[in-house]
């Protein structure tokens, strides 16, 4: 007799497609119901704006130094039916304009550079060829009550968000719906498919997205990379959020990668008054997948808390966090689908991911509001296990210390804005292996960025 039966995989493909398609058919329906009586009011919106991004790092001795500058632009389109329903769709593309040879290796490091090459097209750096993507593409129906998105498009959450930090943002491709049943109550559910990040020109099924940066060493000490080796069909993501109070926003996240591991980030933020206040914890598990065991042990059992404690007055604004992950495992969530927004630690250029056992600082003073100018200031300070705890420091990082110069203008007619970002490195005083400080620490770091409206 012959086996009939369906292999799982393709059930489960099955079943998204047509998931996939009924919400497809019923939001068109319900927006059809809504707009008949009201077709006359279809409307058409567009933009255009510009982008120039110059990036050096300046790396100590007889280090090699690199430098790129990068033009862009983002075209968006969006197409309203009456109130609720639109089609919104929107294309970035960019090209490398001049640069040293950033794909050169150090003659001694035998590395070449770090953040130059996400500028655009990580795989062919010195490729100079315009490279664009269509970042936004999907239908929209929203009210006061729900929001429902399929297609492509800008998530918003602590762990996977925006992350503008280059030429282009990440964005996702799959379904997110909000519900709203009151102005201090929104949740809801998400299922993410693909992802397009900085420094990768198309669209990527999620386990194929995993491991374009971020990469490191596997237990013994052996350079590893984590691209195309991941096996992974998605995201589903579940959320909740309550303002019980003024001032008050309390957040639940689920993030289940699925075959990886699944993330629950609890947050509550206070600003009463004057004072700043947060706490977010996340706890982090293995979730089945045996062949994704070299990205994520089943062994691991991360835990983490961030805290943070501030005070604002008039322009100025100062803040004090810390951060501490337990030695039950290393924090690990792909860095290509944004920043650490859960952890009151982050800042550019600066992570925690890749380490269990660590105790990061940072403390920061923001000054605002006086013609235009913004200023912000950071220090911070990650205390990790040594760097050749491969279980707990999958980078082969050692304690390091990082100072932030963020300086932004934006002109009143907000047609144009400005920003410089000066970041310089420097270590605790133990270094392991000075051979590897390559591009890790005492580095100069420069981003010029200008942003135009056309």
């Amino acid at each position: 007799m012959v086996n009939s039966k369906m292999p799982p995989s393709r059930l489960m493909k099955i079943i998204r497609i047509s998931v996939i398609l009924t919400l497809f058919v019923l939001v068109s329906l319900s927006a059809m119901s809504q707009s008949s009586s009201d077709s006359s009011k279809v409307k058409l919106s567009y933009g255009l704006s510009a982008r120039n991004y110059f990036m050096a790092t300046v790396n100590p001795g007889e280090g090699t130094d690199y430098y790129a500058n990068v033009t862009g632009i983002r075209g968006r389109v969006k197409l309203s039916f009456g109130k609720s329903l639109s089609i919104n769709s929107e294309f970035i593309g960019s090209s490398r304009v001049f640069s040293n040879d950033i794909a050169m290796e150090d003659p001694i490091a035998m590395r070449s550079s770090r953040f130059e090459r996400q500028l655009t097209g990580f795989l062919e750096p010195m490729n100079k060829r315009f490279l664009g993507t269509i970042d936004v593409l999907n239908l929209n129906l929203r009210n006061a009550k729900y929001d429902v998105k399929i297609g492509r498009f800008f998530y918003n959450s602590p762990f996977i968000n925006k992350m503008d930090g280059r030429m282009k943002p990440t964005a996702v491709q799959g379904i997110n719906l909000s519900f709203f049943p009151n102005s201090k109550i929104s949740l809801g559910g998400s299922y993410l498919q693909k992802f397009t990040t900085w420094g990768v020109e198309t669209w990527k099924k999620t386990g194929n997205i995993i491991g374009h940066f971020g990469n490191g060493f596997d237990l013994n000490g052996n350079s590893f990379t984590y691209r195309d080796k991941i096996m992974s069909d998605g995201v589903v993501v579940g959320f909740a959020s309550v303002k019980p109070a003024e001032g008050l926003n309390i957040q639940m996240w689920n993030y289940a990668i699925l075959d990886v591991n699944n993330s629950i980030n609890l947050k509550v933020d206070l600003s009463k008054q004057n004072w700043i206040l947060g706490i977010s914890s996340l706890f982090q598990r293995p979730l089945g997948g045996s062949d994704n065991e070299i990205y994520y042990r089943s062994d691991e059992r991360t835990n983490a808390v961030s805290l943070r404690a501030g005070y604002k007055m008039d322009n100025l604004q100062a803040i004090l966090n810390y951060t501490r992950v337990g030695k039950g495992g290393r924090y690990i969530f792909p860095r290509e689908f944004g920043t650490e927004n859960g952890f009151y630690t982050f800042l550019p250029r600066m992570r925690i991911e890749g380490f269990g056992d660590v105790h990061s600082w940072m403390g920061s003073i923001r000054l605002t509001g006086i013609d235009n100018f913004t200023l912000n200031t950071s220090y911070g300070i990650n205390v990790l296990p040594s760097s050749s705890n491969y279980r707990l420091n999958k980078l082969g990082f050692d304690d390091y210390h990082q100072l932030m110069l963020d300086f932004r203008y934006r002109l009143k007619n907000d047609k144009a804005n400005f920003r410089f970002l000066y970041i310089a490195t420097n270590t605790g005083g133990r270094i392991e292996f000075p051979q590897s400080s390559f591009n890790k620490y005492f580095f100069r770091h420069f981003n010029l960025v200008l942003n135009y409206i056309l």
